[in-house]
């Protein structure tokens, strides 16, 4: 196996002050790290988990994937390095319509 493949993603894919700002800004930050509580969740458009002090949010249609540990932006990474600040605010509102949409579903 070619461990290049396989090698860690770049840290602070964006300036994290900026990704707490996008996040406070679409989903706010309380809600987002609530989402976690729901343990692994795999929705219609979205998965997310937590390991130990790790959070993933993935969107399953087109694999980006942004993770950050312990602190929201802290040590942050994407999957997919072309991504742009635009790309993550639409990230985030699209998680924020899939969060709304598994709380109706799951928590009334």
């Amino acid at each position: 196996m070619n461990e290049k493949h396989l090698s860690p993603l770049p840290q602070y894919h964006i300036d994290r002050d900026k990704l707490c700002e996008i996040v406070k800004e679409t989903v706010g930050y309380d809600r987002l790290m609530d989402a976690f509580c729901h343990g692994t969740v795999v929705c219609d458009e979205f998965a997310w988990f937590s390991n130990s002090n790790e959070y993933y949010i993935i969107h399953l249609e087109s694999g980006m994937m942004v993770n950050w540990y312990k602190h929201l932006g802290r040590t942050n990474t994407c999957s997919q390095k072309d991504r742009t600040i635009d790309d993550y605010y639409e990230f985030f509102r699209l998680f924020k319509e899939e969060l709304d949409y598994f709380e109706r579903k799951n928590c009334e």
